[in-house]
């Protein structure tokens, strides 16, 4: 499995849960693929189909959830906010509102 299908297979999971427990469902994840990623189904045979999408609050996020970019860790994080109390950066602003989800 690639690090895309386990990104996809974990996303779907988690989603999978939640929706579940909000509608009262019993989905389960029967495939992964391209189109769709992922293939669900309940116990009624009733099926559900999921398209994951990466978003990116701000720019290298992606990257640092990847382990790819340390620009999230705490060390870089206190220089940022050492920064921004300096007056020499602007703080960080989400650029999602709302439940992404």
């Amino acid at each position: 499995m690639n690090e895309k299908q386990k990104i996809e297979q974990a996303s779907a999971e988690g989603f999978i849960e939640l929706f579940n427990q909000q509608f009262g469902t019993d989905y389960q994840i029967v495939e992964l693929g391209d189109a769709p990623d992922v293939r669900c189904q309940d116990s009624k045979g009733t099926k559900l189909n999921l398209e994951i999408t990466l978003t990116e609050d701000r720019d290298l996020d992606i990257k640092a959830i990847l382990g790819k970019s340390s620009h999230r860790s705490t060390k870089a994080l206190a220089e940022h906010n050492k920064r921004v109390t300096q007056g020499k950066e602007k703080p960080q602003s989400s650029c999602l509102s709302g439940k992404v989800l």
